[in-house]
This record gives structure tokens, C-alpha cells and sequence, in this order.
């Protein structure tokens, strides 16, 4: 499976369900290394065991594509902020909601891709005191109720994917950068508080990946240009 980047400054975006992806498991488990398929013989929870083979699988499927090596042979090292990487210059990155699976490649820069299920039983008043820095939390309560929750979602995702583009522990972090957040604002990096430069160097992408999901995408700029792909 070849899909090379059509350009420079493209950014692929792939997209899968797990129940789409459940007849190749015994495929996917032939590709996986000996570390990750003990990995999967130690989940005690089968939910989890196929959520870590779906990804890995969908994963190294992917990244053959953008190299000569077969899925089986890549090789993934971690960086110093513990943020997966393979050789060759492909930049990649992985996120899990429910039933779903987004993974964005890059040939030319750092990224980060976050995919959240906007739950309407998500408690996420509490999780913006918690996460969010006291001006996206007032922003997002002033709003009318009946908008809080996706501003909310969108706030979430921005800040993750932009956290993950760097690596390190997402939690410790999040309460240090500013994201917009309200619904139809554009999508934006407002503040990184360990690097007031980031805003005018990162840009931030609102995609459209699925119905009652929220997703965004995190690059340093310039724009890029968005290829959805699915599996």
C-alpha cells in the first residue's frame, strides 16, 4: 500500500473504525513485534487488547506505505519526551476515541492529531477547572449552556494535539497553553507560556472526521494542505 505525500506541505489524515479494522487483526498480528505482541497477550481487558492491536496494526500498515520497509520490519524508537518515531524523516501521530482511530503523517515537520467522542455525559465543567487556564475556563462558561459542551471538545482536542506535537506528559502541560475554543471562532493557538513565540509558529486544524466527534490537528506553520485518507 503506497501513499506517498502528494506535496510539499501536506499533511496526511487517515481515519478507521475499529470494527472495520477487526477482519485484519490476524494480520495485524503477524506484523506486530515480538515486544508489542506480548504487549497484547498481557491485556487483561479485551476492549483494550483490540483497541492497542487496531492501532498498532493500522499504524505500521500506514507508515510502510511512506517507506521500502514491510510493515513487520519498521522499527520505532522514543524520543527524549517519550513520543514514538521510525527512521526516514516520517513524522506520525495516533489518537483513540471509542470506536475510532485517527492517524496523521507528515514527511516535513512535527505533529499532533487528537480525536475525542463529544459525550453528553461528560462531566466537562470539571475537567476545564482541572485542565483548562482560568481565561479558556471563563470563556467557555460565559457561553450559552447549550454550546458549552462542544466548545469545550474543541478546546480539548486543540490543546491536546498541540501537547503531542511536542511530546512529554500531556496532564502536566495542558493548563499551560490557551486555545480558542467557542464555536465558530477559527481554530488557534492563543498562548504557550514556555514559549510566547509558539503562537505565531504553530498552527491549529478543526477537522471533520465523524459525526458527535471532535478532532483537531497541530503543525508548526506555514498551513498545510489536509489529504483525507481511509484505510
Amino acid at each position: 500500500m503506497k501513499s506517498p505525500m502528494e506535496a510539499m506541505n501536506a499533511v496526511d489524515v487517515w481515519v478507521a473504525s475499529h470494527s472495520d479494522l477487526a477482519s485484519r487483526f490476524d494480520e495485524f498480528e503477524k506484523i506486530l513485534s515480538e515486544d508489542e505482541r506480548a504487549r497484547v497477550d498481557r491485556f487483561k481487558i479485551e476492549e483494550a487488547r483490540t483497541t492497542f492491536l487496531a492501532g498498532r496494526g493500522m499504524l505500521r500498515t500506514i507508515l510502510a506505505g511512506y517507506g521500502s520497509e514491510a510493515p513487520g520490519d519498521l522499527r520505532f524508537r522514543y524520543g527524549p519526551k517519550g513520543k514514538p518515531e521510525i527512521s526516514g524523516g516520517v513524522h506520525f501521530n495516533l489518537s483513540h476515541s471509542r470506536d475510532l482511530i485517527a492517524c496523521a503523517v507528515s514527511t516535513d515537520r512535527e505533529i499532533g492529531i487528537d480525536i475525542q467522542e463529544v459525550r453528553p455525559d461528560f462531566d466537562y465543567e470539571s475537567m476545564a477547572r482541572r485542565f483548562f487556564s482560568p481565561r479558556e475556563t471563563e470563556s467557555l462558561l460565559s457561553l450559552p449552556v447549550d454550546q458549552q459542551r462542544r466548545a469545550f471538545f474543541n478546546g480539548w482536542t486543540r490543546k491536546e494535539a498541540y501537547v503531542k506535537a511536542w511530546g512529554g506528559d500531556v496532564a502536566e502541560q495542558l493548563r499551560k497553553i490557551d486555545v480558542s475554543l467557542v464555536p465558530g471562532d477559527p481554530p488557534a493557538l492563543l498562548e504557550d507560556r514556555r514559549n510566547p513565540a509558539a503562537p505565531s509558529e504553530w498552527v491549529i486544524e478543526s477537522l471533520d472526521l465523524a459525526p458527535d466527534f471532535s478532532a483537531a490537528l497541530a503543525v508548526p506553520g506555514p498551513r498545510p494542505s489536509l489529504n483525507y485518507r481511509v484505510l
